[in-house]
């Protein structure tokens, strides 16, 4: 099991023609009036690049092995797809890769994205234990919410986050795509609920536009504290980081969800 993210960086200002650089005034003016919701677009964007037999199973399957993402920087748009099985990595992310994909089009914006540039980044499932499980981490987690974020319990959407959905989350999507260990069990879940508390958060409500829905939804950072012998903090660590590729929450394929874990620089981020 390994987990890679692959990121395409578009329309950039520099280095532009005259024409070009009409095209991405347009697109930044554009780029003003979206939101968000340009996720779920781009998932639509996704699956006509990928097989249609794959993209077939996928639409079948209750939790999907693969995030993506969008975000706004300086006026260019960046796209961020994480997958988190060897076979998704291979089905998903090899199409980007190819030299045949210059720009990504969306249809019902009627908007061209030249590609300017794309990275790809592997983090192996020993790696990310070695570095966090089998580590000496912090007690403190900094995580931030960088797309809108909602949980959905007994029916109704939870626009805001208390540690026990982040973490049934964060575990029943690791479980559903581990090969060889699950962490779910009513023990742990007590433990955590126990043994982590949000002591500080910067957070505002949002909504989430998904085809004429709008879902109750919050962006915004937490510091977590964990209370716990030295392998209960590396596994929450742990959850944390792998929650950087399979976010956390509702609908994180069409982009809702992105958590970025930001490093813990002292006292400062703690309270």
């Amino acid at each position: 099991m390994s987990y890679e993210a692959w990121m395409l960086n578009a329309m950039e200002e520099k280095g532009y023609t005259d024409t070009e650089k009409g095209l991405n005034n347009r697109l930044v003016e554009a780029i003003d009036e979206l939101d968000f919701g340009i996720s779920s677009l781009m998932q639509g964007v996704l699956m006509e690049l990928i097989d249609s037999g794959y993209a077939d199973i996928l639409h079948e399957q209750g939790l999907n092995p693969y995030t993506q993402h969008v975000k706004f920087q300086d006026g260019s748009i960046k796209w961020v797809i994480s997958t988190l099985t060897e076979e998704s990595g291979k089905k998903i992310l090899m199409p980007l890769l190819s030299d045949k994909l210059e720009q990504i089009h969306i249809r019902h914006k009627d908007l061209e994205f030249k590609i300017n540039s794309r990275k790809i980044e592997s983090v192996s499932y020993e790696e990310l234990l070695e570095s966090t499980y089998f580590g000496d981490c912090s007690p403190y987690i900094n995580m931030e919410f960088v797309t809108p974020t909602a949980f959905k319990v007994d029916g109704r959407y939870r626009n805001y986050p208390t540690v026990s959905n982040i973490f049934k989350s964060l575990i029943n999507k690791h479980d559903s795509i581990s090969e060889k260990t699950e962490f779910y069990s009513e023990e742990l879940i007590e433990q955590i609920e126990n043994g982590v508390e949000i002591i500080k958060y910067r957070l505002r409500s949002t909504l989430f536009h998904l085809e004429g829905v709008r879902i109750p939804a919050f962006l915004g950072s937490i510091t977590l504290r964990i209370k716990g012998p030295k392998q209960f903090v590396n596994l929450i660590n742990m959850l944390a980081k792998f929650g950087e590729f399979s976010g956390v929450g509702i609908k994180c394929a069409i982009g809702m969800g992105a958590i970025e874990i930001k490093e813990n620089r002292g006292k400062g981020d703690r309270q």
